[in-house]
């Protein structure tokens, strides 16, 4: 999610936040520049008098992994049963998305719209428990 450049909130839901974001360009040095001096094609959109191509990015609100990580660190008996409500919550965000994930990766269809990325380790992105780590990038539709 490093490589994308997030513009503004989309919406929101009760597990998730979209953003609108464009993927920014590849850093590359000289030497990668004489060795492959055509761009790839996901950067095209780079190029000279090229628009950016915009996306929607659906990833679990940060809030929901903060506050589930804080409370790991701090559990004391009082604390032990919002701390599973914590991660129930969690588990349950993470498992919505990857069902979404899973849907839109099986369907392809001209008015539906389609997933076009997620996170590198896929379902298992969650596991790095940062807001980073889980996230759908999607179509935008417009208006």
């Amino acid at each position: 999610k490093d490589i994308l450049e997030t513009h503004s909130v989309l919406g929101r839901g009760t597990f998730s936040r979209v953003t609108a974001v464009t993927i920014k360009e590849p850093k590359r040095n000289e030497h990668d520049r004489h060795r492959n001096p055509r761009p790839d094609i996901a950067h095209s959109h780079h190029l000279p008098g090229h628009r950016p191509r915009y996306y929607a990015c659906k990833s679990i609100k940060e809030e929901i992994l903060v506050s589930n990580v804080a409370l790991m660190g701090k559990r004391n008996r009082d604390q032990s049963e919002i701390y599973l409500q914590s991660v129930e919550f969690c588990v349950l965000a993470a498992s919505q998305l990857a069902y979404e994930a899973h849907i839109l990766s099986c369907l392809d269809h001209p008015n539906i719209v389609k997933m076009r990325g997620l996170d590198a380790d896929g379902i298992l992105g969650f596991e790095k428990r940062d807001h980073r780590g889980f996230f759908l990038l999607i179509d935008v539709l417009s208006e």
